[in-house]
């Protein structure tokens, strides 16, 4: 008896460590934060914001808290790892003032994701099913499982793109902008009015 309930512990530990490690989260929160990349001083500077990356927290079972997010590809990632890209550990958590996901929604929306999981990420931010950047699968998630628009998609002109460090990733992206494509950008979700913020708490060892 003793060392079965022993080794239930030792399963139970990695699990038991991760739920102390940040307190705080619920799922469908999102999680925004900022790397080192040009691509993301470009977006900060197109659309005025801190944030440049965005995901959504999520349970793969009990304690044990991961991030979905479209990088390349679609994916999940433990949250400890997303948040360890970012050099000072920086994030900001976001979850809806009122009337939360419900378990039909959030059911929904892991039905979504497990269909979109492993697609490419999209360099072009095109607003398709195709690929997805990571904006977009947060936004799309929201908006196909719970009927909720955490702001409103603008079309490319609409951003800041007179920046020669904007100018510059852009045109060699695109070569001629797509101008009127809609768009999702992370400050338009963070910038939301359906949204508060959340202190989570980070232990230490």
């Amino acid at each position: 008896m003793k060392s079965s309930s022993l080794l239930l512990f030792l399963y139970l530990l990695p699990i038991l460590l991760v739920a102390q490690a940040y307190q705080g989260f619920s799922e469908g929160d999102i999680i925004f934060q900022t790397s080192n990349s040009s691509q993301s001083q470009a977006i900060q500077l197109a659309t005025g914001s801190q944030w440049s990356h965005v995901g959504m927290l999520m349970q793969n079972q009990p304690g044990e808290w991961v991030v979905w997010e479209a990088v390349q590809p679609v994916k999940v990632t433990p949250v400890a790892a997303f948040i360890a890209r970012r050099a000072g550990k920086e994030f900001q958590v976001m979850r809806l003032k009122e009337n939360g996901l419900s378990t039909e929604n959030l059911s929904r929306m892991r039905q979504l994701f497990n269909n979109w999981k492993g697609l490419d990420y999209d360099w072009k931010f095109n607003w398709s099913d195709q690929q997805f950047y990571c904006s977009e699968l947060v936004w799309k998630l929201y908006k196909r499982a719970a009927g909720i628009e955490l702001g409103a998609p603008q079309p490319l002109k609409n951003y800041n793109l007179a920046d020669p460090r904007v100018k510059a990733i852009a045109e060699k992206r695109w070569g001629e902008l797509p101008l009127n494509e809609l768009m999702v950008a992370p400050s338009t979700i963070f910038e939301s009015k359906l949204l508060k913020e959340v202190s989570i708490t980070v232990l230490t060892n």
